[in-house]
């Protein structure tokens, strides 16, 4: 008898396993916020979770994207994070894009720190627009991020991301005085 088990079964199991092999050391941490993939399971896990991030179905992207974030990749990682972030039509899934992109840290592209930017700014759900504007904390220099914190303060409807923006703000001290122009 041939056991059919649904394919995106045996595709969570692969954000488990990458969560396994990092948890018993195969990653070497040069720089803190920093990975590697020392051996070749681990970039062929990599490799994987980068292809579920695009073809899987929500809860498995979802769970990629975290994996992801947790491997601190850099590079190669950040490349697949953003383009999810850009677009991915699932919000859960943008969400623990932008979270992933925030535990990277500040070794992210240019490119990154931007479609973050306009998550913080354009995206549709709420959830997004507040995981990008606590990743914009965490990766993006502090004028970016005050001037995303204002303009998100001057504009969005909701109070809860206003809140966040708020506070985003309040941790930036005096460098948060170029967003002061948008609250005129």
């Amino acid at each position: 008898m041939v056991c059919t088990r649904p394919r995106s079964r045996s595709l969570l199991v692969l954000p488990v396993l990458a969560g396994f092999i990092a948890g018993l050391g195969l990653v070497t941490f040069e720089q803190p916020g920093q990975a590697r993939p020392t051996s070749r399971i681990l970039r062929v896990v990599h490799k994987r979770l980068a292809y579920q991030l695009r073809w899987g179905s929500p809860v498995v992207r979802q769970r990629a994207a975290t994996t992801l974030g947790q491997l601190r990749f850099n590079r190669s990682s950040t490349r697949a994070l953003t383009a999810s972030l850009q677009s991915d039509p699932a919000p859960r899934v943008r969400k623990a894009t932008a979270e992933a992109l925030g535990r990277i840290g500040r070794k992210v592209r240019w490119t990154s720190i931007f479609v973050v930017k306009r998550a913080a700014l354009e995206d549709t759900d709420r959830e997004v627009r507040i995981a990008a504007i606590q990743t914009l904390h965490r990766i993006g220099p502090a004028a970016v991020v005050a001037n995303t914190s204002g303009q998100v303060l001057a504009r969005d409807r909701d109070s809860t991301v206003r809140r966040t923006a708020a506070t985003v703000l309040g941790t930036l001290g005096r460098r948060a005085t170029p967003a002061l122009r948008y609250l005129e």
